[in-house]
């Protein structure tokens, strides 16, 4: 898309350095990583600076300059609300003290906006998911998978907690009795991309199906998506993916019951979905809290 441009790659997780730019920097080495990347953007000179994360709190410092003369776009790869860009760029202004700052923000949907993204960005657009909009769908395939299983394994959560999965054990065996009873296959789309994770994620689901009809997807950057665009029947606990697999027109079973505490700071979000719920004539008599599971749907 941007060869004719001749764009320049600018490595901020240290791939590599250029060192004129590093010593450049120094005199500003108190601005840590702003000053190096200000530093190479002053010999690029270029009209826009474009990323495809915006989780990086550094990136969105690259306007503080009043004379910057070049565009900041970033676009948007997760929207669970513990990982929201704009919350990390809340995190960034407790921590600099300054107000973060860019030209345009690509999000999953406009409810971003509702959570104060619009303070920082001065327009925001809703593209979708990157990675989704990589697949054809005016003319989608015939489903060839009976079950795409989402899997939500975390190699770290199991370590600190090994009961977090208990709602995915019951999950597995109802999923399974399914599968028997109908004769379907279970494809489990990984979730680890790591080799090793990987193995002990698979290992897990070994425990969990045995030797019944079942077959598991090793993750890649896309591997996912391409099952649930191939499923008949996409079924998750609370993987933001089910609603991907929703916008694909793909049958999801969402079965969105895993409890997670309220994260500190964010329960403006989750009164602001339960108010939207009551004002749509939603029953919330029985609605205690809202998780940030539930919030995911801000999107």
């Amino acid at each position: 898309m941007f060869a004719h441009h001749n764009p320049h790659i600018m490595d901020i997780r240290g791939e590599s350095v250029n060192m004129l730019a590093l010593l450049r920097a120094v005199p500003k080495i108190h601005l840590g990583a702003v000053a190096y990347l200000e530093a190479y953007i002053d010999f690029v000179n270029p009209k826009l600076i474009l990323s495809r994360t915006d989780n990086n709190p550094t990136l969105w410092q690259l306007k503080r300059r009043p004379n910057s003369t070049y565009k900041v776009a970033l676009i948007q790869n997760g929207w669970r609300p513990e990982q929201f860009g704009s919350l990390q760029v809340w995190e960034s202004k407790i921590k600099s003290g300054r107000k973060p700052s860019i030209d345009c923000a690509f999000v999953f949907g406009t409810g971003l906006a509702e959570i104060g993204l619009n303070n920082f960005s001065v327009k925001i657009i809703a593209s979708g998911s990157t990675k989704l909009n990589q697949i054809e769908i005016s003319k989608p395939g015939i489903a060839t998978l009976d079950i795409v299983l989402i899997s939500e394994y975390r190699t770290n959560d199991m370590m600190l907690n090994p009961d977090y999965y208990d709602i995915d054990r019951r999950f597995n065996r109802a999923l399974l009795k399914f599968g028997i009873q109908r004769d379907l296959e279970i494809h489990v789309a990984g979730a680890v991309e790591n080799q090793s994770g990987m193995l002990e994620e698979k290992s897990w689901y070994q425990t969990q199906f045995g030797n019944n009809k079942w077959k598991f997807h090793p993750r890649n950057s896309t591997s996912s998506y391409g099952l649930v665009a191939s499923a008949k029947m996409v079924v998750t606990v609370d993987s933001t993916m089910g609603y991907e697999a929703l916008s694909l027109g793909r049958k999801t079973a969402m079965l969105t019951c895993r409890y997670i505490k309220r994260w500190q700071g964010f329960e403006l979000i989750f009164d602001r979905l339960v108010s939207k719920l009551e004002g749509a004539g939603v029953d919330i008599s029985k609605v205690n809290q809202i998780n940030n599971r539930f919030g995911a749907s801000l999107s």
